[in-house]
């Protein structure tokens, strides 16, 4: 299963331009930990849901997500 997300590249810049790729749902929670790292809490939120909404057992989107909450 695969999942379509957004990803910002360059976003040291201020000029990242959005691009958004299939994932698994393995790189997709890679996603999603790495932007509640950074503060992006809402974004990963967003991906959890959407990871949920396509595996609603998959372990670590209900973990992380739990987390979050």
């Amino acid at each position: 299963m695969r999942l379509v997300v957004s990803e910002i590249e360059d976003q040291q810049g201020a000029g990242g331009r959005r691009e958004d790729r299939a994932v698994s749902l393995d790189e997709a929670i890679s996603i999603a930990i790495r932007l509640q790292q950074n503060d992006q809490w809402v974004t990963a939120g967003d991906l959890y849901r959407q990871i949920l909404e396509a595996s609603p057992e998959y372990p670590d989107a209900l973990h992380y997500s739990g987390v979050l909450a």
